[in-house]
Protein backbone atom coordinates (compact mmCIF):
# COMPACT_ATOMS: atom_id res chain seq x y z
CA UNK A 1 0.00 0.00 0.00
CA UNK A 2 2.85 2.42 0.93
CA UNK A 3 5.64 2.81 -1.51
CA UNK A 4 8.68 3.19 1.29
CA UNK A 5 9.13 1.23 4.36
CA UNK A 6 11.28 4.06 5.93
CA UNK A 7 8.29 6.95 4.91
CA UNK A 8 6.07 4.71 6.76
CA UNK A 9 8.60 4.54 10.16
CA UNK A 10 8.54 7.99 9.53
CA UNK A 11 5.28 8.43 10.16
CA UNK A 12 5.29 5.82 13.22
CA UNK A 13 8.04 8.47 14.78
CA UNK A 14 5.77 11.10 14.01
CA UNK A 15 2.32 8.68 15.58
CA UNK A 16 4.47 8.79 18.42
CA UNK A 17 3.35 12.53 19.63
CA UNK A 18 0.03 11.15 20.14
CA UNK A 19 -1.09 10.21 23.69
CA UNK A 20 -3.84 7.82 21.90
CA UNK A 21 -3.75 4.05 21.24
CA UNK A 22 -1.54 3.13 18.73
CA UNK A 23 -4.86 1.36 16.75
CA UNK A 24 -6.80 4.96 17.11
CA UNK A 25 -4.13 6.78 15.51
CA UNK A 26 -3.43 4.52 12.52
CA UNK A 27 -7.12 3.76 11.86
CA UNK A 28 -7.17 7.83 11.50
CA UNK A 29 -4.04 8.19 9.12
CA UNK A 30 -5.83 5.24 6.81
CA UNK A 31 -8.58 7.10 6.80
CA UNK A 32 -7.25 10.29 5.58
CA UNK A 33 -5.05 8.34 3.36
CA UNK A 34 -7.67 6.15 1.70
CA UNK A 35 -10.27 9.37 1.46
CA UNK A 36 -7.83 10.88 0.00
CA UNK A 37 -7.25 8.19 -2.93
CA UNK A 38 -10.86 7.84 -2.97
CA UNK A 39 -11.28 11.65 -3.83
CA UNK A 40 -9.36 11.35 -6.35
CA UNK A 41 -6.52 13.48 -4.39
CA UNK A 42 -3.81 10.73 -4.43
CA UNK A 43 -1.21 12.35 -2.41
CA UNK A 44 2.17 11.00 -2.52
CA UNK A 45 2.72 6.68 -0.96
CA UNK A 46 6.62 7.77 -0.12
CA UNK A 47 7.95 10.65 2.44
CA UNK A 48 5.07 13.00 1.75
CA UNK A 49 3.08 9.99 4.38
CA UNK A 50 4.86 12.30 6.88
CA UNK A 51 2.57 15.41 6.23
CA UNK A 52 -0.68 13.19 6.41
CA UNK A 53 0.59 11.55 10.11
CA UNK A 54 0.26 14.69 11.56
CA UNK A 55 -3.42 14.49 11.26
CA UNK A 56 -3.43 12.10 13.95
CA UNK A 57 -2.09 14.43 16.04
CA UNK A 58 -5.09 16.63 15.45
CA UNK A 59 -8.50 16.79 17.04
CA UNK A 60 -10.28 17.34 13.66
CA UNK A 61 -12.13 14.67 12.16
CA UNK A 62 -10.47 12.54 9.08
CA UNK A 63 -13.39 13.78 6.80
CA UNK A 64 -13.22 17.40 7.62
CA UNK A 65 -9.26 16.67 6.53
CA UNK A 66 -9.54 15.17 3.72
CA UNK A 67 -12.35 17.69 2.53
CA UNK A 68 -10.18 20.61 2.96
CA UNK A 69 -7.14 19.12 1.70
CA UNK A 70 -8.84 18.28 -1.16
CA UNK A 71 -10.57 21.95 -1.45
CA UNK A 72 -7.45 23.14 -1.01
CA UNK A 73 -5.34 20.94 -4.16
CA UNK A 74 -8.80 21.99 -6.14
CA UNK A 75 -7.98 25.81 -5.44
CA UNK A 76 -4.41 25.65 -6.07
CA UNK A 77 -4.96 23.75 -9.18
CA UNK A 78 -6.48 27.02 -10.62
CA UNK A 79 -3.49 29.07 -10.26
CA UNK A 80 -1.12 29.39 -12.60
CA UNK A 81 2.10 27.56 -12.13
CA UNK A 82 0.21 24.75 -9.58
CA UNK A 83 -0.81 22.80 -12.76
CA UNK A 84 -0.26 19.04 -13.58
CA UNK A 85 1.94 20.42 -15.90
CA UNK A 86 4.08 22.53 -14.24
CA UNK A 87 4.53 21.77 -10.58
CA UNK A 88 3.02 17.91 -11.18
CA UNK A 89 0.16 17.24 -8.82
CA UNK A 90 1.72 15.12 -5.98
CA UNK A 91 3.56 17.90 -5.14
CA UNK A 92 1.02 20.66 -5.28
CA UNK A 93 -0.90 17.70 -2.97
CA UNK A 94 1.34 17.89 -0.84
CA UNK A 95 1.94 21.34 -0.87
CA UNK A 96 -2.71 21.84 -0.28
CA UNK A 97 -1.65 18.83 2.50
CA UNK A 98 0.72 20.94 4.48
CA UNK A 99 -1.17 24.21 3.99
CA UNK A 100 -4.22 22.74 5.91
CA UNK A 101 -2.15 20.57 8.62
CA UNK A 102 -0.49 23.98 9.50
CA UNK A 103 -4.22 25.80 10.23
CA UNK A 104 -5.73 22.18 11.75
CA UNK A 105 -3.03 22.76 15.05
CA UNK A 106 -3.79 24.82 18.21
CA UNK A 107 -0.28 26.36 18.72
CA UNK A 108 1.24 23.03 18.69
CA UNK A 109 5.16 23.57 18.90
CA UNK A 110 5.78 20.07 17.56
CA UNK A 111 3.12 20.49 15.30
CA UNK A 112 4.39 23.51 13.84
CA UNK A 113 8.00 21.57 13.47
CA UNK A 114 6.25 18.67 11.89
CA UNK A 115 5.02 20.88 9.10
CA UNK A 116 7.90 23.31 8.24
CA UNK A 117 10.15 20.34 8.06
CA UNK A 118 8.18 19.14 5.57
CA UNK A 119 7.47 22.27 3.67
CA UNK A 120 11.42 22.84 3.91
CA UNK A 121 12.14 19.17 2.93
CA UNK A 122 9.98 19.84 -0.42
CA UNK A 123 11.95 23.37 -1.18
CA UNK A 124 15.25 21.31 -1.01
CA UNK A 125 13.22 18.93 -3.16
CA UNK A 126 12.63 21.52 -5.73
CA UNK A 127 15.79 22.99 -5.63
CA UNK A 128 17.52 19.98 -6.13
CA UNK A 129 15.78 18.72 -9.25
CA UNK A 130 16.33 22.18 -10.99
CA UNK A 131 20.39 21.95 -9.89
CA UNK A 132 20.35 18.50 -11.69
CA UNK A 133 18.32 19.70 -15.09
CA UNK A 134 20.42 22.53 -15.00
CA UNK A 135 23.21 20.50 -14.84
CA UNK A 136 22.03 18.54 -17.24
CA UNK A 137 21.83 21.36 -20.07
CA UNK A 138 24.87 22.33 -19.77
CA UNK A 139 26.43 19.11 -20.15
CA UNK A 140 23.89 18.29 -23.15
CA UNK A 141 24.87 21.99 -24.38
CA UNK A 142 29.21 21.52 -24.10
CA UNK A 143 28.69 18.33 -25.60
CA UNK A 144 26.70 19.71 -28.27
CA UNK A 145 29.31 22.74 -29.02
CA UNK A 146 32.50 20.38 -28.78
CA UNK A 147 30.89 18.05 -32.25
Amino acid sequence: KYFSKNAVQSVTHILTFSDDKPEVKCEKFNRVYDGLKANKHNIGSGYELCVLGASALTDVSAETIIDLICEADDNLAEKKGFGALSLGTELRRLLASQIVMSTCFDGSNIADEITMTSMLASAIAVETCMIICSLAAANAAAATAST
